[in-house]
């Protein structure tokens, strides 16, 4: 299980104070707040990204400072909101990197190409495997964006606003997708703005206002007058 433990992190203009605050395992958990509130540096945080400046961020009771930087990405793989792409990679390599972490030597063995061949598959994408980055639509290079974190093989998912700039389409083929790979025991975090689908397809709610945690619990004892009216200003 992820766990904050008085977690603080502290910027010129913005901080986050004292939360603390446990991922539900195999579970969805939404992260959600205005705009500033906090959302993306606590997902960072769980990422290990960022390095709290005051408490801690344990997984499975360890300190995520005890683990080496392979090894973490062994247990969680972090999806961003875009990628740059000045760099001329293809997909089928952009995709592969996905399994850097377990690898042993410097050179990449067969089983890791077949698997990332199975994830173009799955998600779709075989037919832009050539293709640069640079040459995809937004929605098409978050669906890349998805085949390396799955490629990694991790049990956690950390999606930073995945759903952004995406059409319906895309929209609905994501939260499949995270549907499907919760139902097979992965346990997804995500930041995310919409009502609607946060209480049709997760779980759990942690709820962000100015930098603190206001309210962590199910959707249905999120999405109430009261926390409408403290964290949305609604």
């Amino acid at each position: 299980m992820l766990k904050a433990h008085h977690l603080s992190y502290h910027l010129p203009s913005f901080s986050l104070s004292d939360i603390s605050v446990g991922i539900p395992h195999n579970k969805k958990t939404a992260i959600m707040g205005l705009n500033g509130s906090g959302k993306t540096t606590l997902l960072k945080l769980f990422s290990g990204f960022f390095s709290p400046h005051s408490g801690e961020i344990t997984l499975e009771e360890k300190s995520l400072t005890r683990y080496t930087p392979k090894l973490l990405a062994q247990k969680l793989s972090f999806v961003p909101q875009d990628f740059p792409t000045n760099f001329p990679y293809a997909v089928f390599e952009f995709v592969l990197m996905g399994r850097y972490p377990w690898q042993k030597g410097w050179f990449t063995n067969r089983c890791d190409k077949l698997l990332t061949c199975e994830i173009l598959e799955q998600l779709d994408l075989t037919p832009f495997q050539n293709r640069i980055l640079s040459e995809l639509s937004g929605g098409e290079r978050q669906r890349v964006l998805m085949a390396r974190a799955l490629n990694q093989k991790t049990q956690t998912l950390l999606l930073d606003e995945p759903l952004n700039h995406l059409d319906i389409k895309n929209k609905r083929f994501l939260l499949n997708l995270l549907d499907e790979q919760n139902r097979i025991g992965k346990t997804v975090i995500s930041v995310i703005h919409d009502f609607d689908h946060v209480q049709n397809h997760f779980d759990h709610v942690i709820l962000l206002k100015d930098g603190k945690l206001a309210f962590c619990g199910p959707p249905e004892d999120a999405f109430v007058p009261k926390w409408m009216e403290i964290v949305f200003e609604v």
